[in-house]
């Protein structure tokens, strides 16, 4: 039986293209990262993606400067 470390989140973007998320469950291997803009103004479209994951924390990126929230999922496996 597989034992997993799931954490979900947002992380808050201030008309910003990259922010560090921190991780706040302690993730024992290096977690898969998943992460979605909900743009509810309607102004175009915007890519996010997760750059330099750690253990400790992983870089959320984005098409271009938003003002919002991004949310994610961090998954790793428990060794």
């Amino acid at each position: 039986m597989n034992n997993f470390t799931i954490e979900v989140g947002t992380v808050d973007f201030s008309n910003e293209d990259s922010v560090v998320l921190s991780f706040t469950e302690s993730h024992q291997t290096v977690p898969k990262v998943v992460a979605s803009f909900l743009n509810s103004s309607g102004a175009g479209q915007v890519s996010v993606f997760v750059s330099s994951i750690t253990t400790l924390q992983a870089v959320i990126n984005t098409s271009s400067k938003i003002i919002g929230k991004v949310h994610y999922h961090a998954i790793s496996s428990i060794n």
